[in-house]
């Protein structure tokens, strides 16, 4: 039996699996999936690569994936070359920012899964991608939660206060609770790890509302041309879909945001 690559492990095989299933509902939750028949794309914060192997089996040309996480992308180039040898011509993955990313081309669309929420400088990372997109290119980007909704801490607070048991699980638990807790989150990590940190901006999340996306897009010099807010079928989201009209909690009840941005074409 042919022994795996040492990037290939188990663990990462299947969340590149899971993807698949993740894939649907990620285009779904646009309303549209765009025509990727020739297109030039981009993946910003591609992760295991799953959307980027889909793209390309849908007919893209040249697909390539972006990620800061250098053992997702070790991952995602020795799964493609494993199990996907035939599109190694047309899919590759870097670990490099997309401000550090020298190829003189620009992209026919730039998708992003679950990444905006971790973006500290999300206003830049817009700049970046409208210089790479071309004229009438479009930027698909669908993630959540976002930071001010009940969970919007993304586990960071599961993991941080996990050694405390059943009281830890309760403050995990607690929602909204990473609003208010935060001075204690801070201390708890601090107390448990060498490199110290301030606030959750520090564990990558840069703490964003809805509205903060929204007049950032706007203030991009992309279009608007598609948004939908709270885009799941769970009993929670739509209730959230009818509390966030309720003045005041507009922020604290849109939990993801799935948005179609486009470069004007002159």
């Amino acid at each position: 039996m042919m022994s795996l690559p040492e990037a290939i492990q188990p663990e990462d095989v299947a969340n590149f699996q899971r993807g698949a299933a993740e894939n649907r509902l990620f285009w779904a939750r646009f309303g549209e999936k765009p025509d990727l028949q020739s297109a030039t794309v981009l993946d910003v914060g591609s992760g295991w690569g799953c959307l980027c192997v889909e793209m390309a089996q849908a007919g893209a040309a040249r697909v390539v994936g972006l990620d800061l996480k250098t053992h997702l992308v070790d991952f995602a180039n020795a799964y493609l070359m494993q199990v996907y040898p035939e599109l190694v011509q047309r899919v590759k993955f870097q670990a490099i920012d997309l401000k550090d990313f020298a190829e003189p081309v620009c992209f026919d669309l730039i998708v992003s899964k679950d990444s905006f929420e971790h973006i500290l400088d999300l206003d830049g990372m817009l700049r970046e991608m409208r210089l790479r997109l071309k004229p009438g290119g479009r930027i698909y980007a669908g993630f959540g939660p976002l930071y001010p909704t009940p969970y919007g801490d993304h586990d960071r607070r599961e993991t941080i206060f996990r050694h405390w048991g059943v009281f830890g699980r309760l403050l995990a638990w607690l929602p909204w609770g990473h609003l208010v807790l935060e001075p204690l989150i801070v201390k708890t990590y601090n107390s448990h790890a060498d490199r110290k940190i301030t606030s959750l901006y520090d564990l990558g999340l840069n703490k964003l509302a809805a509205s903060d996306y929204l007049r950032l897009f706007q203030a991009s010099g992309l279009r608007v041309v598609g948004l939908r807010l709270n885009q799941s079928q769970s009993l929670q989201s739509r209730l959230f879909s009818v509390l966030r009209h309720v003045p005041g909690l507009e922020d604290y009840c849109t939990h993801s945001l799935y948005c179609i941005l486009e470069k004007p074409a002159t």
